[in-house]
This record gives C-alpha cells, sequence and structure tokens, in this order.
C-alpha cells in the first residue's frame, strides 16, 4: 500500500472512530451488558473495520452505521458465543423502574433483569433478531432501524411487531 494511501485511511479511520465509537460501545453493551466487555468488543470491531477501509466509502452516512452495526452486532455474538458472557442486569439507577401500566413483556424484562427477553431474542430468526433486538433491547424506533438497515418504515414496523408477538408467546408460555 503506497504511504499516502496508509496515511488518508488512518486519518479516515480515526474520523471515524472519533464519531461512532460510543455508538459501537452502547451496541455492544446492549448484547453484553458489561460494561469492560463491551469496550473490548467495540475495540476489536474497529480492528476488522480497519482491515476493511475499502468498504467505507463515506463516514457520515447510513450504510457505514449499517456495516458498523453489524461487525459490532456479529463480535459481540462471537463473545456470547466463545466465552459464553452471562447477561449481566444493567446496574445503572433508573434502568429498570416500576410501572403499574406497562405490559408482561415489559415487566418481565424488569423482573428478570433482561436475561430471558435477551435470550429469546437471540432465538429469534434473521428476519425478525435484528429489528427485535434493535427495537426491545436498544430501544430505537422503527424510523431510525429502517434507516441503519435500509428497509421501508412499514417493513420494520411490521418486523417489529411480528417480533413482538412471538416472543410474547415464547415469554408467556414459559412463566405459566
Amino acid at each position: 500500500m503506497p504511504r499516502e494511501e496508509y496515511l488518508t485511511n488512518g486519518r479516515r479511520f480515526e474520523e471515524l472512530y472519533r464519531h461512532y465509537y460510543r455508538m459501537a460501545v452502547a451496541v455492544a453493551q446492549s448484547f453484553l451488558k458489561n460494561k469492560e466487555a463491551a469496550e473490548d468488543a467495540a475495540q476489536d470491531s474497529f480492528l476488522k473495520i480497519l482491515k476493511n477501509m475499502n468498504r467505507i466509502q463515506e463516514i457520515q452516512s447510513n450504510e457505514t452505521k449499517k456495516y458498523l452495526y453489524i461487525t459490532v452486532k456479529n463480535t459481540c455474538l462471537d463473545v456470547i458465543r466463545k466465552e459464553k458472557v452471562a447477561f449481566e442486569p444493567w446496574e445503572e439507577e433508573g434502568a429498570w423502574t416500576e410501572d403499574a401500566t406497562k405490559g408482561p413483556l415489559e415487566q418481565l424484562v424488569e423482573k428478570e433483569g433482561g436475561n430471558q427477553i435477551v435470550a429469546s431474542i437471540l432465538e429469534l430468526g434473521n428476519t425478525y433478531r435484528t429489528v427485535g433486538w434493535l427495537k426491545f433491547i436498544c430501544g430505537w424506533s422503527d424510523r431510525e432501524i429502517a434507516g441503519i438497515l435500509g428497509l421501508p418504515l412499514k417493513t420494520v414496523t411490521m418486523r417489529a411487531y411480528r417480533a413482538k408477538k412471538i416472543l410474547r408467546a415464547k415469554l408467556l408460555s414459559k412463566f405459566h
């Protein structure tokens, strides 16, 4: 690789890292529920991206966000599979609050610290897993999910609805 190209990629990577590091850690933490493991997974993801900088055309684009999200997600799933990271409930104050108006799915998340719902989302088929994860664990809106995945808004809304329906049935059968 010529020196100029190396320097250009280095600068682009630095900009990518500065712009998306927090997002990468947040996505990783939503999977791993452990700050240190999330930071490690984010770092590993950026190393993978560095090796493939030629795939990134524009730093601040939905395509780059999507590529980063998928890389972080896959890195986290590798960590979970290889190290069998225990899903620890968030220890942040106010992460789970009691509210009598919440449905069984939301109450289960509170009671179980998210462990059962995380496991159930990971068991969903590919069509619903990513949308379910982003919607119910990361708390993203349908519009944000549609933008990052490059899907029509109606498709995301329907997948989220179906994923919730499947999850509700799975989780209620486990606890009734």
